[in-house]
């Protein structure tokens, strides 16, 4: 989407603890994160909601970011370590820029289960690796289905920021040869195994 949304939750949920998040989505991937993870304060943040366009939002986030101050109605004073000004970037609020979609309501709940086969468009896939490039991810799996969940190794020294990507729908004809495939390596084990069992049994 055109914006990323600074959204206050005052309790806790599917994105983590309660806290001020930072999201960013364009319907098929969706990235979050904690802002208390990156920033080391947060000074009069208005309201509930508040949208920064994604080309803007970009001045926020710099190696030498530590404050961000929202003082000023209509604008993000961001400043370094010693409280002087970097930048000043504008944003709009939920009642004056377009909806947001409530994306913790897509959030999985269910447990990660294994799958054979699950589709991964590379585009999306190379997009959250340049985002979530501070350490190694992780992949988690709900099935061929169902959202694929992208977090950090390590949440400690990286932070909890976590992504979630749509999987690319497979065709019937796929599943059919991956279930024959299954099936085809199935028998050929059990075979195996029955031929390892008889020949253990007649050693002496």
């Amino acid at each position: 989407m055109m914006h990323v949304q600074i959204k206050t939750f005052n309790e806790p949920g599917t994105y983590g603890p309660a806290g001020i998040y930072a999201t960013a989505t364009d319907a098929h991937t969706l990235v979050f994160c904690n802002l208390a993870d990156h920033i080391g304060s947060l000074e009069n943040v208005p309201g509930p909601e508040i949208l920064i366009k994604a080309d803007q939002y970009k001045k926020l986030t710099g190696p030498k970011v530590q404050f961000l101050d929202f003082a000023q109605p209509g604008q993000i004073i961001s400043k370094d370590k010693a409280g002087q000004q970097l930048d000043a970037v504008p944003y709009l609020t939920a009642q004056d820029g377009p909806r947001y979609p409530q994306w913790p309501d897509v959030l999985p709940t269910a447990e990660p289960e294994g799958t054979a086969v699950i589709g991964i468009h590379p585009e999306k896939i190379g997009k959250i690796c340049d985002i979530m490039n501070a350490g190694p991810l992780i992949f988690e799996l709900r099935g061929p289905t169902r959202p694929i969940m992208a977090q950090y190794v390590n949440a400690e020294e990286h932070g909890t920021g976590r992504a979630l990507i749509m999987p690319v729908m497979i065709s019937g004809t796929w599943e059919q040869d991956r279930e024959q495939a299954t099936e085809k390596v199935s028998r050929a084990y059990q075979k195996a195994k029955d031929v390892k069992e008889r020949t253990e049994g007649t050693t002496v």
